[in-house]
C-alpha cells in the first residue's frame, strides 16, 4: 500500500521529482511560480514504498512540520543548485582581456583582496539585512559591492 501526499508549494521548487527521489514514491506535487502571477500548478505523481513514506512521517513529527515542508526540503537538499547567471558583460570582457596579461600581472590579480572599507561596509549591510534594518539605499549599496565582490572572485580565479 502507498500514501498520498499533495504537497502545495509557491515558491521556486520546479524539479524532475523522478530522478530527486529514487525508489518509486507516490505523491502529487502541485507547484507555482511566487514570481508569475497565480496560474495552474503542475503536477507529478510518483510511488513512494510504505517505509520511505513512514520515514518522511516520523521526520514531519519530529521536526513538527507538514508532510509537505518535510517533502519538500528533503527534495530541494538532494538537487543541484541552479546555474549562476551569466556575469555582466563588462566582467566578461575583463575576463577575455585577462587571457593577454603577463604572470606577473595575472599573480597580483591572484593575490588581490577586497578594499577594507569596502569589506566592512558590505558586512555592516549584510547585517543589517538580517535584522531587517536595511533601508533601501542600502539594499542598493549591498547590491553593488555584492557585485564587486562576485566579480573580485570570478577574476581571482580566472587568474
Amino acid at each position: 500500500m502507498t500514501g498520498l501526499l499533495q504537497i502545495l508549494e509557491e515558491s521556486w521548487l520546479t524539479c524532475e521529482l523522478s530522478s530527486a527521489l529514487a525508489g518509486g514514491i507516490r505523491y502529487c506535487i502541485l507547484m507555482q511560480d511566487a514570481s508569475k502571477p497565480r496560474e495552474p500548478m503542475k503536477t507529478r505523481t510518483i510511488e513512494v514504498p510504505e517505509d520511505l513514506y513512514a520515514q518522511l512521517e516520523q521526520r514531519a513529527h519530529a521536526a513538527a512540520q507538514s508532510m509537505d515542508a518535510v517533502v519538500i526540503r528533503t527534495l530541494a537538499s538532494s538537487l543541484s543548485p541552479a546555474p549562476e547567471p551569466d556575469p555582466p558583460q563588462a566582467v566578461q570582457d575583463e575576463l577575455a582581456a585577462m587571457e593577454h596579461l603577463s604572470d606577473e600581472a595575472l599573480w597580483a590579480i591572484a593575490r588581490s583582496t577586497m578594499n577594507s572599507d569596502a569589506l566592512a561596509l558590505y558586512d555592516l549591510l549584510r547585517d543589517r539585512k538580517e535584522e531587517g534594518s536595511l533601508t533601501p539605499e542600502g539594499q542598493q549599496r549591498l547590491a553593488r559591492l555584492t557585485l564587486d565582490a562576485d566579480a573580485l572572485a570570478l577574476r581571482k580565479a580566472h587568474a
